[in-house]
Parts: structure tokens; C-alpha cells; sequence
């Protein structure tokens, strides 16, 4: 591991892991496009092996749009357009010799031809593409839909675990409401470890461990029932695919040959479940992390 140092457009993007730290406003989305296209113009790596990942559908989208401008402009001043002469990125294409330009610009022309094969997606995205790669493999369906549980379901089944619960007697230690909310924290935070053992308690604590325990299931049962599944379930799942030690390796090297390198923007809003997906399927492939410490929710 090297330190950090300014960033210079005009060296080759390294082997292994690359972080870059960029202020906002500093030109995030402008290194991505640019980045991509020096991998497909000057390295010769193909559109559909560089996956770039982001946060959201709006960023996900006006990612895409850049990308596909930057390879057109960067295509029509390889072929003798204007070039803007500022642009460290598009200067390091010009300044190569006729014959490596020439070959740029047919692997630009031939990204641009299939450029709906670009791997750009959300990280919930990614995910439920990884779900399909790994078929079999996986515990999960690729065909569930994914999406959220929305208030009608929650209450529903507070409801239903109160009524079942508390019918025959007893009065319930809970409000339905607050039976809701456990079951949207514990739903909404699928790692999360639900404390203290049902068993090391007693009383309103017991049933409000148990409680939570019955919501997570039943509504996941539910969703399932319904053909849907939660984006971070699909993210779970992949983990632990790929973590698994009888089909982790087969599926990690499965991906390695999918992609050869990756980029993700906004890094510093990866949460303890993505980055361990995103690490174990590039842990020894090229990674590049593109992001702003100081704005981390």
C-alpha cells in the first residue's frame, strides 16, 4: 500500500486498489467517464468487463449519460474533432503514436456500438445482476422482485402476531405501533444482531425479543409469498454466496472472469454489507474507489 498523492490524469490507472479522494464539486463524475474510457481506448478492456456502481438511480442514470458523451466526444477528437486542450485525460490519447489512435478509436467506436451492454448500476442493482451470474449457487431467486416492505404489511403483521400471540389471554406488553417499529429497525438493518437471547430475559423485555424475532421472519415469509424481497436481502444473499466455503470460490471466480475492473463512486457511503460484497468479488481484481470522506452519512 502506497500513500496518497495528487491525483495525475496523465499516468495509467494502477493494478490492484486505487482510492481516489474528491471533494464535491471537484469533478467525481467527470474522472469516472474519463476513466472509463482511457480503460476501453488505451487498455483495450471491454465495455461490459468494467462494472461502475453508485448510490442511486439519478446518479445511476446521469452516470450513464456521461459515459456515453465522453466516449462520443473523446471518438470524434481522436478522428481530427475539437479537443478541449485542458483535458489531461483526452491529451494522453492524442499524444499516442497514429496507429495506437487509430486503435483507440475502433475499440471507442465498438463500446459506442454496444453501449447498452455498460454495466453502470446501483449497488442494489449490482446485486440483483450477481443473483442472476450465480444461478444455483445462490439461496435466493433472481426472479423476486425487489422492494420494500411499506406500512400496510408492517402493521398487518404486528397486527397478526399480537392478535395470535396475546388471544387466548394476557395482556400484550406492546402497542401495534411499536410492534411496527421494531420490525422496520429490524427489517431495515439485516445484519443486525437482535439482543438478548429470548431465553436470558423474562417479561415485557422477553416479549419484545421475541417480538422482533417473529417480525423479521414473518414478514420476510410474506414478502416472499408476494414474489418480493428486500434490496438488502439481495445484498445479503450475495455475501454470503460468495462467503460460502463449498460454492464461495467457484462463484468468486465465476465473477472474476465477468469483470476486470470496477469503479464506485461514492464510496464513502458504502455501508458494512456492500463493501464486503464489493471486496470479495474484487479482492485480487482491479478496484477503484471514488469518494468524499467528509460528506460519509
Amino acid at each position: 500500500m502506497s500513500g496518497f498523492s495528487e491525483f495525475d490524469p496523465r499516468q495509467p490507472l494502477g493494478d490492484g486498489r486505487t482510492v481516489i479522494e474528491a471533494s464535491a464539486g471537484t469533478g467525481k463524475t467527470f474522472a469516472i467517464s474519463a476513466l472509463v474510457t482511457r480503460l476501453i481506448a488505451e487498455e483495450g478492456v471491454p465495455l461490459d468487463e468494467i462494472l461502475v456502481v453508485t448510490f442511486t438511480r439519478a446518479a445511476t442514470a446521469e452516470l450513464r449519460a456521461r459515459v456515453r458523451r465522453r466516449l462520443v466526444t473523446t471518438l470524434g477528437a481522436l478522428q481530427g474533432g475539437a479537443a478541449d486542450p485542458d483535458d489531461a485525460h483526452l491529451a494522453v490519447l492524442l499524444a499516442a503514436d497514429e496507429p495506437d489512435r487509430r486503435l483507440a478509436a475502433e475499440r471507442l467506436h465498438e463500446a459506442l456500438t454496444h453501449f447498452d451492454r455498460a454495466q453502470i448500476f446501483t449497488i442494489h442493482g449490482f446485486a440483483q445482476r450477481l443473483l442472476g451470474h450465480l444461478g444455483l449457487r445462490a439461496r435466493l431467486s433472481p426472479e423476486l422482485e425487489p422492494g420494500e416492505p411499506d406500512e400496510l404489511l408492517l402493521t398487518q403483521t404486528a397486527g397478526d402476531l399480537l392478535v395470535g400471540r396475546y388471544s387466548h389471554g394476557g395482556e400484550p406488553p406492546l402497542k401495534a405501533n411499536h410492534v411496527v417499529a421494531i420490525g422496520r429497525t429490524v427489517i431495515g438493518t439485516p445484519d443486525a444482531r437482535i439482543v438478548p437471547e429470548p431465553d436470558a430475559v423474562a417479561g415485557p423485555s422477553r416479549a419484545r425479543v421475541e417480538l422482533a424475532h417473529l417480525m423479521r421472519s414473518e414478514v420476510h415469509r410474506r414478502m416472499g409469498a408476494a414474489g418480493l424481497v428486500t434490496y438488502d436481502d439481495g445484498l445479503v444473499e450475495v455475501r454470503d454466496t460468495l462467503a460460502d466455503p463449498e460454492v464461495g470460490a467457484a462463484a468468486r471466480e465465476l465473477l472474476a472472469r465477468r469483470y476486470s475492473v470496477a469503479l464506485v463512486d461514492e464510496s464513502q457511503d458504502t455501508d458494512p454489507i456492500q463493501w464486503q460484497l464489493i471486496r470479495a468479488v474484487f479482492y485480487e481484481s482491479r478496484l477503484v474507489v471514488i469518494g468524499d470522506p467528509k460528506l460519509s452519512i
